[in-house]
């Protein structure tokens, strides 16, 4: 956007000069908000510095940060270094700027606390000093460093010594646990009195105490946390780490089965989701007691009235030619055992693929996808189809508990209809939902209609209306409906492998794809960006963009394109890197041979799920790498180890042939 562009939009120089503090920083947070760098920059450009609000330093910080932008950080740094800023703006800059770990931030940080000494006799003296002894820690060695320690010296006293001591322990813990020195945290965990374990210490404790083993440090952690796991999916949680950490019994007895669904009774799925882990490690009398209350929790089966194999297509496509090994690496903090894991399941699976196109009859060795029908059922707005007894049907990868919500008074009927996946994300869409709805696009198929839940519907319908000029209609379920026929099939990327049956389906949504959409300036070698994405945040993303761009990789923010310019765009990639994410189902039409470079942040206990992509590269024949990072296990955040990971990423493209 240049200055012209503002004018444009209705906006005189003078008028932008004139705003009052309150529109400039809406606009500004807004810029962040989508990413608008450019448009920031020439925004603020257009503002002289006695126009720029002291309340907006925080967020020019913010946009710095988020969009890496030096010169913003400067000015920020420059407007915040004036002794006329108040004492309270300035420990805000202060707790802005050190919310990134950046050196660069830190020395910021020092100097604007440093710009004012009369802070320390100010209402706001103690934030200041909170501040201070997290960035004498921060800061690097030498006299910068040895100044901050002087100046917390002169102003620590009797009446702050231990609320000081305390913010040094947890932010030495912090440091640790970020470099991934669990021995470290532990042992300088066992040192400190408990009531300076709090914030996030005791998630570092027990973090440190999954990554060991060590079940002493796992109590202590655990008795910290007793108020957090009064929340239940916090509860649940914390015990299926555990269960995944070798601590079966101690995971069970946090969970405690009787008492959870005494008080939350509506939890059953999420509890029934989190026991087969538990089951996969337990031995002798307590893997008895748990399977007991996993049957108890599950759906008796609701099998069809009638199944039809998946026809071949009438243009069958050739399968990808030969499976190609998933290279698993993995950086510092990642055990050996759990990249075996990893390599397991995904070795598992390409065994599988192999004796499936092997096979002269591969239904028995991965699952032929089939037509199933049921009479007479109910369908909820996850997707499930069940009946009035409580049977529900084997559709979908997880298991169900027992029984269906009930039509309400009134809900709808359709005498027959088609049921979709109610997926949570595309991945679950593009390569589960939508190969199972391959015979509803046949020309002889029954014009039924599609039912599907509003989650689901807006990226349901572009596919949809990429595929045919004529979609079919798509039906949003609120509340469970009735069915008088139902027809429907198992959602699993897993079937792919029979492409016999999908590649026709994939082949028109690419060609209508390139006869509408357009790959823009997206080049042969892609990075899928998790800007926009409200999970799995990647802490130093800006900085792995930007090393990845001096390899002449383009980033992309899906989110922000069409389907048709997505397709495009995978389309006529070379070589594909991007962090675990929904993104990788493109993956699933993009010609096999692709080079697919994933990070990911490996969780213990989530291996099956996040090997999902190496799964799919090895049935649509991509060459697959699996980079593994480590991630907070109670947290939603990660790391990649930037240098580490870009020899992998170059070793990869060298050695891995061309399509």
């Amino acid at each position: 956007m240049q200055v012209f562009s503002l004018l444009v939009a209705g906006s005189t120089l003078e008028a932008i000069r004139s705003l009052p503090p309150a529109a400039i920083a809406e606009r500004l947070q807004a810029m962040i908000d989508r990413s608008d760098a450019e448009g920031l920059t020439e925004f603020l450009g257009v503002l002289p510095d006695d126009r720029i609000p002291p309340e907006a330093l925080p967020l020019l910080v913010q946009a710095a940060r988020k969009l890496a932008l030096p010169a913003v950080l400067e000015r920020a740094l420059a407007l915040g270094s004036q002794p006329a800023l108040s004492a309270s703006l300035r420990t805000l800059l202060m707790q802005k700027l050190m919310e990134s770990r950046d050196e660069a931030f830190s020395l910021g940080a020092w100097r604007v606390l440093t710009a004012d000494p009369a802070i320390f006799a100010s209402r706001s003296a103690a934030n200041a000093l909170r501040w201070l002894a997290i960035l004498r820690l921060r800061l690097p060695a030498g006299a910068v460093r040895d100044a901050a320690t002087d100046l917390l010296a002169r102003h620590r006293d009797a009446t702050n010594t231990d609320l000081l001591d305390g913010v040094e322990l947890r932010e030495r813990l912090r440091m640790l646990a970020e470099a991934k020195d669990w021995s470290g945290v532990c042992a300088l965990a066992a040192t400190v009195p408990e009531r300076h374990l709090t914030g996030d210490a005791p998630d570092w404790l027990l973090t440190a105490a999954l990554q060991r083993g060590d079940a002493a440090i796992a109590d202590r952690a655990l008795g910290l946390l007793e108020e957090a796991l009064a929340v239940p999916q916090r509860r649940i949680w914390v015990a299926r780490q555990l269960a995944a950490a070798d601590m079966v019994a101690r995971g069970w007895a946090v969970l405690d089965l009787p008492a959870f669904l005494a008080r939350w009774p509506d939890l059953k799925l999420a509890l029934l989701e989190a026991l087969p882990v538990f089951l996969a490690r337990a031995r002798g009398p307590l893997r008895v007691e748990i399977r007991s209350a996993f049957e108890q929790l599950s759906a008796p089966r609701l099998d069809p009235v009638r199944t039809i194999p998946f026809p071949v297509g009438r243009f069958p496509a050739e399968p990808p030619a030969g499976v190609w090994p998933v290279r698993v690496l993995r950086s510092a903090g990642v055990s050996e055992a759990q990249a075996a894991t990893f390599a397991r399941i995904v070795e598992d699976h390409a065994r599988r693929v192999e004796r499936s196109r092997a096979a002269e009859d591969s239904r028995d060795v991965i699952r032929w996808p089939e037509l199933q029908v049921y009479q007479d059922v109910w369908v909820d707005r996850l997707g499930r189809v069940g009946d009035a007894a409580g049977r529900v049907a084997p559709l979908l990868q997880a298991p169900s508990v027992a029984g269906l919500p009930p039509p309400p008074e009134g809900a709808a009927f359709f005498p027959e209809a088609a049921v979709a996946s109610m997926p949570r994300n595309f991945f679950h869409w593009f390569a589960e939902g939508f190969p199972a709805l391959a015979w509803r696009f046949r020309q002889d198929a029954p014009a039924v209609p599609i039912l599907t839940n509003a989650e689901a519907a807006g990226f349901m319908r572009e596919t949809l209306d990429l595929l045919s000029d004529v979609p079919p209609v798509v039906e949003v379920v609120q509340d469970t409906v009735r069915v008088g026929r139902a027809l429907t099939a198992y959602r699993g990327s897993n079937v792919l492998v029979h492409w016999s049956c999908f590649g026709e389906l994939y082949g028109r949504l690419v060609a209508r794809a390139r006869e509408r959409g357009t790959a823009g300036a997206a080049g042969p070698l892609l990075y899928l960006s998790r800007r926009a994405a409200a999970s799995r945040r990647l802490e130093n993303e800006a900085a792995l963009e930007e090393a990845l761009a001096r390899l002449g990789f383009t980033p992309v923010v899906l989110e922000k394109h069409s389907l048709a310019d997505q397709i495009c765009i995978l389309g006529q990639a070379e070589a594909v890197v991007a962090p675990h994410g929904a993104g990788l189902a493109h993956i699933a039409a993009a010609r096999p041979g692709l080079k697919v470079f994933e990070m990911m942040p490996a969780r213990v206990g989530a291996e099956p799920l996040r090997a999902a992509f190496a799964r799919l590269s090895v049935t649509r024949g991509h060459r697959h790498l699996l980079w593994l990072e480590q991630a907070h296990p109670l947290a939603d955040r990660w790391r990649v180890d930037i240098p580490a990971m870009l020899e992998a990423l170059r070793r990869f493209l060298e050695e891995t042939p061309a399509r």
